[in-house]
């Protein structure tokens, strides 16, 4: 007798049970730049950043539109250098807040600085 059941239901149950292991460990706020990664967070340098340009990802969290942007950063102490931060969850009423030229509180990993993300603890 021929089984009923679709050989995609087991990839879909896994793929649910995925996102729900996400979600509850914080990681999708670590991939959409909503939280920092903890090495960030204790060993990182904190700098200013000059938005260079910005885009839209085609991503929502929670409705939110996620963007990303070209960044100068300026360490505390050396010359600036251009970053990219992939992923940055905004808030819809604050979509038109980030803009070229404004300056932004980051953190970055000082063995690669490319690894840049929002400083959401130091103002702005």
């Amino acid at each position: 007798m021929p089984s009923n059941k679709s050989p995609r239901a087991p990839l879909s149950q896994l793929l649910l049970l995925a996102t729900a292991w996400l979600a509850v460990s914080g990681c999708f706020g670590t991939f959409f730049g909503t939280a920092m990664p903890a090495n960030l967070r204790e060993q990182g340098i904190a700098g200013t950043a000059t938005i260079l340009d910005i885009w839209d990802t085609g991503w929502t969290v929670n409705d939110d539109p996620v963007i990303g942007m070209h960044v100068r950063v300026q360490p505390p102490d050396g010359a600036a250098f251009p970053a990219t931060i992939k992923r940055l969850a905004i808030s819809r009423l604050a979509a038109a807040q980030p803009r070229p030229g404004q300056v932004i509180h980051v953190r970055f990993d000082p063995k690669d600085p490319t690894v840049v993300v929002l400083d959401h603890g130091t103002g702005d």
